[in-house]
């Protein structure tokens, strides 16, 4: 028993911990942080990092993918109210300013085009694992969906023509599935290989989401009676761009660099800690 003691307090030591010794190398391995909670633990500089990059141990090798979603929670309401706030509104553009109201078949033939681009959601997430960006691979493809679908809906709201409703409509539903895609992707990696676990992280973004769906819907009633069609899909914007904000916020996995076959750490050098990111490995050789 001493010595598997004296074992643990060498490991945390060696991830940065030895003021802990094995007691903190055990709350560690057990996940007893607090979420979000700063700490200088776990860096040979002593900077202060958050609760999810301490989470980051030397027990499981890499980084926690069961982490705290609670900012990734927010992304799904608030990316959920952008889309649900301005649903009304759009009927009423498209029956009454665009005149579809006496147009059933080109109305069905615009909503199935705009559908048909929410399918692609594979080729979304292939693109977010081939392409990622700063090193991420969701993080900055909810935050690029975001912005621009902000920007769609602005688009959409000041449409005149049938040309411009099918270029709006479908390039809001192609960037809203790309956040979303991006969002779900995180949410998979965050549950790791525990399927109850990934049960649980699924059925609370769907009640989520369904709560944004909800509270934009109660919204946008009082709404649509103060302000016209227009505005309130110009409005849903902010929700969207907030969405994006916010995934800035989420901890994502960085990539890994490999080099001849092995990860490379960044700060890894003989003595040095062994939690603090990945690093650009050198010689790709």
């Amino acid at each position: 028993r001493r010595r598997g003691r004296r074992d643990r307090a060498l490991v945390a030591r060696s991830a940065g911990a030895p003021s802990e010794g094995w007691k903190g190398a055990r709350r560690v391995r057990r996940g007893m942080t607090r979420p979000g909670a700063m700490t200088t633990e776990g860096t040979a500089a002593g900077r202060p990092v958050s609760g999810s990059e301490w989470s980051r141990s030397a027990f499981s090798g890499g980084w926690d993918k069961r982490g705290d979603t609670r900012w990734l929670y927010a992304v799904f309401f608030l990316l959920t109210m952008a889309q649900s706030l301005p649903l009304t509104a759009i009927q009423v553009v498209l029956n009454r300013d665009l005149g579809l109201q006496e147009r059933p078949e080109a109305l069905n033939r615009f909503f199935a085009v705009e559908f048909s681009m929410s399918m692609l959601k594979p080729i979304y997430a292939a693109v977010s694992d081939l392409l990622p960006i700063a090193r991420r691979r969701r993080v900055p493809y909810m935050m690029i969906g975001g912005v621009m679908y902000a920007v769609m809906l602005q688009a959409y709201a000041s449409v005149r023509t049938i040309g411009q409703l099918y270029a709006a409509g479908v390039c809001s539903v192609i960037f809203y599935a790309i956040c979303e895609t991006g969002a779900d992707g995180l949410l998979v990696q965050l549950s790791g290989e525990d399927p109850r676990r990934a049960m649980s992280l699924q059925a609370d973004g769907m009640l989520v989401r369904s709560a944004g769906s909800f509270v934009a819907t109660a919204l946008s009633i009082p709404l649509l009676a103060a302000v016209p069609a227009r505005a309130c899909i110009s409005a849903a914007g902010l929700f969207a761009l907030a969405a994006a904000a916010v995934a800035a916020k989420v901890a994502e996995e960085p990539v890994v660099v490999r080099a001849n076959d092995r990860a490379v750490w960044r700060g890894d050098s003989p003595g040095g800690g062994a939690g603090a990111g990945f690093a650009e490995g050198r010689d790709r050789g």
